[in-house]
């Protein structure tokens, strides 16, 4: 009898650790399934099939934004171009990509568009106008509706008036970057000052940016300061592909003499050493 009652609590103990051990299988197949899930998304499909997923899921978040601003994470096909072509929108690679938009659709993902849809970014590499670049994704592009018409844009050329704004009112000590320029034209400030505050507001930043403080009277360009990934590009070797219109604040130095602090934001493209230097 008292073994009897031993064996009971010695169930009683067991059938908890059981149940933990279940759990913990479940929880570890639910973790199987959903890296499977975005192991197929971004590695395990094709192109084209990941291509017809992204797009599909950019054209249904298109047709439910309502007035005002979402976005959409595009994570494959890298490498991939999305393009507009009148009432369609198309995915495709850098093969099919031109002038003559129905070659990306028939050779591409396609699918139709039920809302009137414009980008305010091309593809200079391919020199195709409503057209978007998806080679550094992960990629955050974002949609914008206006009146029944929806606005595509990647961040930065969306926000650029912001981030120069920022760029300006940006202190990391006494005086705003916007201050050091006036300084700097003033001649009481030093270059090396300006362009290391520069550096660091655009510290982890991707985009190609290029900063700029110019003479307005002869277009003397007194700082050019080029970035990408954070660091200096040689101008020289690399050419630059504009995705958004200069970014300009006129200031006056203190005998009234006129200067420009330009902000530029794009791509920068390695051209290679040039021949003879």
């Amino acid at each position: 009898m008292e073994l009897k009652k031993i064996n009971k609590k010695a169930d009683q103990l067991v059938l908890p650790e059981s149940l933990k051990l279940v759990i913990a299988v479940m929880c570890l197949l639910l973790l199987i399934y959903l890296a499977w899930n975005l192991y197929s998304l971004t590695v395990g499909k094709s192109k084209l099939a990941q291509a017809r997923e992204t797009l599909k899921q950019i054209v249904e978040k298109i047709n439910v934004v309502k007035e005002g601003q979402d976005k959409y994470m595009v994570v494959a096909p890298k490498g991939w171009y999305l393009l507009q072509n009148e009432d369609r929108m198309c995915m495709c690679s850098k093969d099919y990509v031109n002038k003559i938009k129905d070659t990306c659709c028939l050779n591409g993902a396609l699918e139709k568009l039920s809302k009137e849809v414009f980008f305010d970014s091309f593809c200079p590499d391919q020199k195709v106008d409503s057209c978007l670049n998806l080679n550094n994704v992960p990629l955050d592009i974002y949609f914008t509706n206006k009146d029944g018409k929806v606005k595509i844009n990647t961040e930065y050329s969306l926000n650029s008036d912001e981030l120069f704004n920022s760029l300006l009112e940006f202190r990391s000590g006494e005086k705003s970057i916007k201050e050091l320029c006036q300084g700097y034209v003033d001649k009481t400030v030093e270059k090396s000052e300006v362009i290391s505050k520069v550096k660091e507001f655009f510290a982890g930043e991707k985009n190609g940016i290029i900063f700029q403080i110019i003479k307005t009277e002869n277009q003397e360009e007194l700082i050019t300061l080029p970035l990408s990934n954070s660091v200096e590009v040689d101008l020289v070797f690399n050419k630059f592909n504009q995705e958004a219109s200069d970014k300009t604040l006129a200031i006056k130095d203190s005998e009234g003499k006129e200067y420009d602090i330009v902000l530029k934001i794009g791509e920068f493209v390695y051209i290679g050493q040039v021949r003879g230097m």
